[in-house]
């Protein structure tokens, strides 16, 4: 019977340990989903932010579709950000209030869409970038990073 008993506690702190290692991995690719995906939004941007500095010829197209994609991307922000995984003790790079205030890390990737859909439907129609239009995109990805990434 000792043996059962032991045995039986052995393998649960296996269990337990193999559990820890499990949700640990969990945590990491949800955090490695999240900043994937950031950077994605960040690849689509950096093009566009060249062009207003002047070292990338204004391309309307590139304009278009990079700025298309940057809305289809914020508004995938808050199903990435939905498991909170603060417990977890892996550095994420986001602040508390991403989960915290949820429904304002919503309306602030919503706003992101939307801008970035305006930025993208103005730029066919311009033969320059349409700096209003970026800088309301630019201002929607600042305040988000503000209020939610740690520096």
């Amino acid at each position: 019977m000792a043996k059962l008993v032991a045995a039986i506690f052995i393998a649960s702190v296996f269990s337990s340990y193999s559990l820890a290692k499990s949700n640990e991995e969990r945590a990491q690719a949800v955090i490695d989903t999240r900043q994937g995906l950031l950077k994605v939004v960040g690849l689509y941007m950096h093009p566009m932010v060249g062009m207003v500095k002047g070292k990338i010829e204004y391309d309307a197209t590139v304009v278009e579709k990079n700025a298309e994609k940057i809305a289809q991307l914020a508004v995938m922000l808050p199903d990435v950000f939905a498991a909170d995984v603060r417990t977890s003790g892996l550095s994420s790079g986001s602040l508390d209030a991403a989960w915290e205030d949820r429904k304002d890390f919503i309306e602030k990737s919503r706003i992101l869409s939307l801008r970035a859909q305006a930025l993208s439907e103005s730029a066919k129609e311009s033969k320059t970038m349409p700096m209003k239009k970026f800088g309301a995109m630019g201002k929607a990805c600042k305040n988000c990073h503000r209020s939610y990434r740690k520096k």
